[in-house]
Parts: C-alpha cells; sequence; structure tokens
C-alpha cells in the first residue's frame, strides 16, 4: 500500500494540520519550532501501530490454522 496523503491532529503540538499530500520525495519546510518533527514522528507512530496489527492479525490466523 502507498501512502499518497495524510492529516494529522491532536498529536504532540498539533491540534490540526492541513492535508499533506506525499510524492516520491516530499520536502517539509518550516521556522524552527512549529511542528515538522511532530508530523514525521506521527508517520511512524501509526506505521508501529499498523504493523503490530498486521502481525496480530497474522498470529490469529495461525492459531485458526492449528486449531482446525
Amino acid at each position: 500500500m502507498k501512502l499518497k496523503s495524510f492529516t494529522v491532529e491532536r498529536y504532540r503540538s498539533i491540534t490540526k494540520s492541513k492535508k499533506i499530500r506525499l510524492g516520491r520525495v516530499t520536502v517539509l519546510v518550516g521556522p524552527n519550532n512549529e511542528g515538522k518533527s511532530n508530523l514525521l514522528r506521527s508517520l511512524r507512530v501509526m506505521k508501529k501501530r499498523d504493523r503490530s496489527k498486521k502481525e496480530q492479525g497474522e498470529k490469529g490466523q495461525r492459531l485458526a490454522g492449528a486449531m482446525s
């Protein structure tokens, strides 16, 4: 799956971001302390969460297969 855009709400210093479109290369530009790093952190958190859900789903499928 390819991520094309995202928004962030209520994460660290970000109350609500505009829709951020992603391309092959995306550059975040702005003054210090404006939340650029927090946008990247939010993506990292969601990636970990998504990976964890996939792993739990795979474990559940393996257990169901072992029981049948």
